[in-house]
């Protein structure tokens, strides 16, 4: 088979690019890529049963590539082109919609659970929930051929050319590490978030809960597509009994519903599964148990680890019914305080002390993403000053410039000030010395008249007005009244 390599779907470009259940029963191990089968030919909707919808897989195609091993007949509708992944339940395949000529993903019940009614039942309930949950961000089930009961059932699904969450995280905090990464890159994950959180509050408003929300399970698409798969935990809360053609708006309706999960039996991951999900005597499983999983996977964004870390299956279940989870800001100090307390919100441990809704939770994000306070979170002072002052730029920038001109102006008054302070200054000694010139005068002519007392007065006057401005005016006086003040002046007189 040979397809245009722009069109191949690598294994490290999606992980999950389909909604179902990757691991299905209760006791389900890892989802594991198909292994090289025998050669067989096995046929689903064939055209022999008069069914509109046909699908042809040659197994010997999964031993290595050959241009005819799947080349399909006129009557097929979709052509497989490889395995994709296989889970407890299903098989999944990337195909080619041979109406349309699109990709897409390929979801077909395992031949070996294929015997069994209620195997059966629960693949088309799946495929019923997933395909009623109609939102941008919960991936698209296009339709379900109707197959006898010797036939396979399988529905196609949207296929999104891109990476899972999980891997864009890594990739994300790997540059952080590196010091390379951008602010933006956080902001396009919290968005994307948001996305999720969205979706998930629609499907709650449905009645239907997730049970297995974690970043392997929500793909990132290369345009900016996001989308939530793996719905094959999806709980039903309510449901209804009307015909599907007269069902209200908010009900999901399905031909068959299973059964309440047995008690004991644990189902999800254990390192994002909320604790009553551990431990059904803590509480029942409802949409704060989707809230847990949507703060683990904050906490994921974050800090690029597991909320948990485990060893075993067993012991990782043991803490997520025991122990709450650590604050991201110990795996992360950079992380914003408001973001951490969003976080442990979402992420406590007694459900009634998460957030009320998954929609709620999406509301506080939001806020964060506009700089806005967070509703779990009390900021210091400094930081709602310079919220405050971040939201007010321009009358800010305003008080600033007033502030700045007033201050050069005033600066400017001082100065002018000063400078009129020392011309009069400066006139007022040149009067003093003027002044005191005058008096100096006076006093020798007085002390030549032979008035020596008189212009001894006169001439100390004259000194101590010029003292303090011409120092050496002074001086001269002084030496003037020392000659005019000894004795034998006086006895001349």
């Amino acid at each position: 088979m040979s397809t245009p390599d722009n069109d191949f779907l690598s294994g490290d470009e999606i992980y999950s690019s389909l909604g179902g259940d990757l691991h299905g029963l209760a006791d389900a191990g890892p989802v594991t890529l198909f292994e090289t089968p025998a050669s067989s030919s096995e046929r689903v909707g064939s055209p022999s049963t008069g069914n509109a919808h046909s699908l042809s897989i040659d197994t010997d195609a999964f031993t290595g590539p050959s241009e005819n091993t799947l080349a399909p007949s006129s009557s097929m509708d979709f052509r497989i082109e490889r395995p994709f992944a296989s889970g407890a339940l299903s098989d999944l395949y990337v195909a080619i919609d041979s109406r349309l000529h699109r990709r897409v993903i390929l979801k077909r019940l395992k031949p070996s659970l294929a015997g069994s009614e209620r195997n059966r039942k629960r693949f088309q309930q799946e495929a019923q929930i997933t395909g009623q949950l109609e939102h941008p961000n919960i991936v698209s089930i296009y339709e379900m051929p109707s197959v006898s009961e010797d036939e396979l059932p399988f529905y196609v699904m949207r296929w999104i050319r891109g990476k899972t969450l999980r891997d864009v995280c890594k990739e994300f905090h790997r540059k952080r590490a590196e010091q390379q990464s951008s602010p933006l890159e956080l902001i396009r994950l919290l968005q994307a978030f948001v996305d999720i959180c969205q979706a998930i509050g629609y499907a709650h408003s449905r009645g239907v809960i997730h049970r297995d929300l974690k970043p392997e399970n929500i793909e990132i698409g290369d345009f900016g597509e996001v989308a939530v798969l793996d719905w094959g935990l999806a709980k039903l809360l309510r449901e209804s009994n009307t015909p599907s053609d007269e069902m209200e708006s908010d009900t999901i309706d399905v031909d068959w519903r299973d059964g309440e999960t047995m008690f004991g039996s644990i189902l999800g991951t254990p390192t994002y599964m909320a604790p009553e999900q551990a431990d059904p005597n803590l509480g029942p499983v409802d949409e704060r148990t989707d809230v847990f999983g949507l703060g683990a996977t904050l906490f994921f964004i974050l800090t690029g680890e597991t909320p948990r870390i485990w060893t075993n299956h067993k012991e990782a279940t043991e803490r997520a019914a025991t122990q709450p989870i650590d604050s991201p800001r110990r795996w992360n100090s950079s992380i914003p305080r408001a973001l951490e307390a969003v976080c442990m919100k979402a992420t406590a441990f007694e459900p009634s002390n998460r957030y009320p809704s998954a929609t709620s939770l999406a509301e506080d994000v939001q806020r964060f993403l506009a700089d806005r306070p967070v509703s779990v979170f009390s900021e210091p002072w400094r930081s709602r000053a310079l919220r405050w002052v971040g939201k007010h730029k321009l009358l800010c920038t305003s008080l600033v410039g007033l502030t700045i001109a007033a201050a050069f102006a005033s600066a400017l008054g001082v100065m002018l000030w000063w400078q009129s302070y020392l011309v009069l200054d400066q006139d007022h000694i040149l009067a003093e010395q003027y002044a005191a010139n005058l008096m100096s005068r006076r006093g020798i002519t007085l002390c030549e008249e032979g008035q020596i007392q008189e212009g001894l007065f006169w001439l100390e006057r004259s000194r101590r007005l010029i003292a303090d401005h011409d120092p050496e005016m002074a001086e001269e006086i002084k030496i003037s009244i020392a000659f005019w003040s000894e004795p034998s002046r006086n006895s001349a007189k």
